[in-house]
């Protein structure tokens, strides 16, 4: 595995995240995902986040707005698409007993224009047998809702900390990471 800085870690990443944005009738919600595969047909991307940023309890249509932005917070592109309960296969996919949610982002949006480029790259992720231990460094990166709030704009942040503990179980691993959060990130990568 390649040890990166900081900055090259961020520089990264950065080209895999998304600021996602869901609103219903009755309810909105939003928080980061981050691409990690390209349908090899269709050409839609496939967003990981966290399930609780995309569980939608309505049983109405949903509106969706995905954006990436640059380091200086212009939105770089995006794209806005409405999922129904009716869609088949469903775009929005949750782990039953995970904090895990799935997005299948349209190649094209409602305006036609193409959102995922051809040459669109996944973000790399770790080998299952790749294990790490208390005292490893890690990065996240995401949309905190705080520093929304201070700008009055959207900024991509991102934050370090260490691994506090590693719990592996059969079913899972869990690593429990000692650094600062802030709803928004959610559904980020670390």
């Amino acid at each position: 595995m390649l040890a990166l800085h900081s900055a090259e870690a961020f520089d990264r990443v950065s080209k895999s995240l998304f600021r996602i944005e869901w609103t219903s009738a009755t309810d909105s919600d939003w928080g980061t995902a981050f691409t990690i595969a390209r349908l090899q047909i269709s050409k839609q991307l496939l967003l990981a986040t966290a399930k609780h940023v995309v569980e939608v309890a309505s049983n109405e249509p949903v509106e969706w707005l995905v954006q990436q932005y640059d380091a200086q917070s212009n939105v770089v592109r995006q794209i806005r698409f409405t999922t129904t309960p009716a869609d088949t296969p469903p775009r929005v996919r949750v782990h039953i007993k995970m904090d895990l949610g799935l997005l299948v982002v349209p190649k094209v949006g409602k305006d036609g224009n193409q959102f995922s480029p051809d040459d669109e790259e996944p973000l790399c992720t770790l080998p299952e047998k790749f294990h790490l231990t208390p005292g490893t460094r890690v990065g996240w990166a995401g949309f905190p809702l705080i520093v929304h709030d201070l700008l009055s704009h959207h900024q991509l942040c991102y934050c370090e900390g260490v691994v506090a503990a590693a719990i592996y179980q059969p079913d899972r691993r869990l690593y429990v990471v000692d650094g600062h959060n802030a709803r928004g990130i959610n559904g980020g990568p670390v």
